[in-house]
């Protein structure tokens, strides 16, 4: 049971009224404000009282609960509600229809692509305009950061280009990435 007041007092007033067993059990809740545009945060509050201070009036309206043992609710409890169980299982098989259709060569699909070098395959997905703008970005995080920190397009490209070689050239050791000796 439930009621919602509009000054604290009413509302303590009210839980004071309730049977002993039922005010044990009553909760106040305070309900958020309607926003009317003028959103302050400034409180009258005298700062020097460091006594406990029950508040006077509150900014909107209060709910109060009241439990009780007798109190009969007509929504379901909780411990009703049926629990959705999942079930997980291990699938062995996976099926996929791709149609019979044989995918076509590089040269068919994309014959521009045919006569570029790797760098310039790279550049065809990664621009050189986009590294420009990693590295500028770069340099104003940094100077937000205050760091003294300079970094060209030339260094972020070797840079990527590290991180793709070693994600298909796998070495024993991280040192072997800097290793001049043959595979």
């Amino acid at each position: 049971m439930s009621r919602r007041f509009v000054t604290l007092e009413s509302a303590m007033v009210y839980i004071e009224s309730l049977p002993e067993e039922m005010q044990s059990t009553a909760e106040i809740c305070q309900l958020p404000p309607v926003e009317d545009g003028n959103i302050t945060d400034d409180e009258h509050v005298d700062e020097d009282n460091l006594d406990e201070v029950t508040p006077e009036n509150v900014c909107d309206e209060l709910n109060v609960a009241v439990m009780h043992e007798d109190y009969e609710s007509d929504s379901e409890s909780i411990d009703t509600l049926p629990v959705e169980k999942t079930s997980w299982n291990r699938r062995t098989c996976f099926t996929s229809n791709l149609g019979d259709e044989k995918p076509l060569a590089l040269h068919e699909t994309a014959s521009e692509l045919i006569s570029l070098s790797p760098t310039e395959l790279f550049h065809k997905i990664l621009p050189v305009e986009k590294i420009e703008d990693f590295a500028d970005k770069s340099q104003r995080y940094a100077l937000q950061k205050g760091v003294n920190f300079e970094v060209h397009v030339e260094v972020l490209m070797q840079f990527f280009g590290l991180i793709l070689l070693s994600g298909y050239h796998l070495v024993p050791n991280e040192n072997h990435f800097w290793s001049t000796a043959d595979d």
